[in-house]
């Protein structure tokens, strides 16, 4: 079955349609096919009686030649002494059943004070032509009578076919706002709160297209708000973080005084990450330079990295890309810091493996670490969202890294994938688009 709802109406009204035909076949045009033949019966009647001689009852054969040249009927009689034939080819009525025709009100009736004649009238129905016999008292006469049904079958063919064609364009314009409330909720969902469906029409499916941009503005509004509120807050917080260091930097030395240090670090980290990630949301401009891939990673490893062992698989020749150099490089440190907290007891390094074509170029950050289950996969780039709820020290953090990470790919209109299974570790791949003009395709996301 065909998900699509305007398809599914079209193919009600067609198996509707073809059984309404079907009912008006059995009904009205079985009773329209015996009135049909109780006028052409009636008409062959007074042909009848205009052949046979008055008085006499015989058969005049000249009469019988004009009514045959006028109304174009192949007309066969047979008496006892002749066999006539107006084409000159005998009629084989052999071949044929007749069946008697069966009078009803619309058909010609006989004046009541006429004499009653002997004539009887069959019929043998065929493809082509409907073979007609009146019996009278010396003479069998037989009309043959064109059957029209093919030329109104292409007729009738044709009126449904406009019809089905029609009812098609009719379905899918009524709900053609359908599809621009599908077209929203999927732009929503992916985080693009400026869709609307623009949709002009005053009925009910305009009026619900209607409430899905009122749906979809309000939530804009919300969140723009609370994107204000929090970026407002971020930098309220700041300037009292940075005072507090400078006075704790101040105290004697201490284990107290490094904790603190730590935890005003901590914060502000949480504070450059929060914001860095709204602002990315606002679809702020990246700075994009053509950067050799190779030396930038290679840098942040030394710069960040020295005292840890990771692997390090560098590109062939001298790779430069198209990103931004900075919001990359806070990617991979990120996912690299994860990579290291969550394999620390596990002797296996974290590894770094890129991939680039002309179009995209991709970041593998592997770890074999303790691995997460599959059903926590997709919420892991939620802002806060953690899998350790207790916010340990051992693992740290307050699950904003992949929240960011996924807004850095995203601004470089790509994604960030996360593969991952207990026990085994996990993947996390950051696909970059090299162009702002192209958009992501997902098709070209390598696990």
């Amino acid at each position: 079955m065909p998900k699509s709802l305007s398809i599914r109406l079209l193919l009600i009204f067609i198996v509707g349609f073809i059984l309404l035909l079907g009912l008006l076949r059995l009904g009205v045009g079985h009773s329209l096919k015996s009135e049909i033949q109780s006028l052409q019966a009636g008409s062959l009647m007074r042909f009848t009686h205009i052949i046979l001689e008055r008085g006499t009852q015989q058969v005049d054969f000249k009469r019988a030649l004009r009514v045959s040249e006028r109304t174009g009927m192949d007309i066969h009689i047979v008496t006892d002494t002749k066999k006539w034939s107006s084409n000159g080819e005998l009629l084989d009525v052999s071949k044929y059943q007749f069946s008697k025709i069966t009078f009803h009100k619309f058909a010609p009736q006989r004046h009541k004070n006429r004499k009653r004649s002997n004539i009887d009238i069959k019929v043998a129905k065929g493809l082509k032509k409907n073979i007609y016999r009146v019996t009278t008292e010396n003479a069998i006469l037989y009309y043959e009578v064109e059957n029209h049904r093919g030329g109104f079958g292409w007729y009738f063919i044709l009126i449904a076919a406009v019809f089905i064609i029609g009812l098609y364009l009719a379905i899918r314009y009524l709900f053609a706002p359908v599809a621009d409330i599908k077209r929203v909720v999927q732009e929503v969902s992916r985080g693009n709160f400026k869709a609307r469906t623009n949709t002009k029409r005053k009925d009910d499916l305009g009026q619900l297209a209607e409430k899905v941009d009122q749906m979809a503005g309000e939530i804009d509004r919300l969140i723009e708000s609370k994107r204000s509120l929090l970026l407002g807050i971020s930098h309220e917080l700041k300037t009292p973080l940075t005072h507090a260091k400078v006075c704790t930097s101040l105290m004697e030395a201490s284990k107290h005084r490094d904790d603190l240090i730590e935890d005003i670090d901590e914060m502000n980290s949480i504070i450059t990450d929060l914001t860095e990630a709204e602002r990315l949301s606002e679809d702020a401009p990246l700075a994009r330079q053509v950067v050799d891939i190779n030396d930038l990673i290679d840098s942040l490893i030394n710069e960040s990295f020295a005292d840890k062992k990771i692997t390090f698989m560098p590109l062939e020749g001298s790779p430069f890309v198209n990103i931004d150099p900075i919001r990359v490089k806070l990617l991979v440190k990120n996912l690299l810091k994860n990579a290291l907290q969550y394999s620390a007891e596990n002797k296996l390094t974290p590894k770094i493996s890129m991939e680039l074509d002309k179009q995209y170029l991709t970041i593998h950050v592997i770890d074999r670490g303790v691995g997460m289950p599959a059903h926590f996969l997709d919420r892991l780039a939620e802002p806060f969202y953690r899998l350790d709820q207790a916010r340990q020290r051992k693992t740290g953090g307050f699950g904003l890294g992949l929240y960011l990470c996924n807004a850095i790919a995203k601004a470089h209109h790509g994604s960030l994938d996360i593969q991952s299974k207990e026990g085994y570790g996990t993947t996390v791949s950051a696909i970059f688009s090299l162009s702002d003009q192209e958009p992501f395709n997902a098709s070209k996301n390598n696990n």
